[in-house]
């Protein structure tokens, strides 16, 4: 079972994405965990069109972009997220409580016992993972899955406006992100 069940049994959506590398388990692993978004143009762009769209239905996000940019870890932590829990070379689980449909998103991480917990109206709990498993010697499963719950009726309204929004460009990301993250591994390949 992977450790996110135990944070989020229970949502409403989810995402998940999922290739294969010939590398063993602890080098798949670290390359996940050190991916750096800001290497991507066209996630720039999607983060950057985000606060566009905002911009011009609501007041504008005065952040930058360059918040978000660094390796996987320091930009979730640099937002707010926190560590749930990690199992080192296997699985990493972060969480945050947030209204995504804000202008200005903030991301309120918390610790492992108040996130389960966590049901404060007007709220998405949000727990995503990065995950590896070996499938053969010398093959590895990596895996990254997003669960959402939502805390009330209002923010699953709030919330599916959102998602149907921005779901194409968080999709899109993944999808950008695990072919990179699979051509870096291939490129280290003697």
């Amino acid at each position: 079972m992977k450790l996110i069940q135990k944070y989020l049994p229970n949502f409403e959506y989810k995402e998940h994405i999922t290739t294969s590398v010939p590398v063993p388990p602890s080098e798949a692993y670290q390359t996940l965990r050190s991916f750096d978004f800001s290497r991507s143009w066209l996630i720039r762009a999607i983060f950057t069109t985000r606060e566009f769209l905002y911009g011009i239905f609501r007041k504008p996000n005065k952040t930058t972009n360059s918040s978000v940019f660094g390796s996987l870890l320091e930009s979730a932590l640099r937002l707010g997220w926190s560590v749930l829990e990690e199992v080192p070379n296997k699985e990493l689980v972060m969480g945050a409580v947030t209204q995504p449909w804000e202008a200005k998103v903030t991301f309120q991480g918390l610790s492992a016992p108040d996130f389960i917990t966590f049901s404060k109206p007007g709220f998405a709990k949000i727990a995503w993972n990065i995950a590896v498993q070996e499938i053969n010697p010398g093959l590895t499963e990596l895996s990254s899955e997003t669960r959402v719950a939502l805390t009330d009726p209002t923010a699953r309204r709030k919330f599916r406006y959102y998602w149907f929004m921005f779901s194409p460009g968080i999709r899109l990301i993944r999808w950008v992100a695990i072919r990179m993250i699979k051509h870096d591994i291939k490129v280290k390949q003697p």
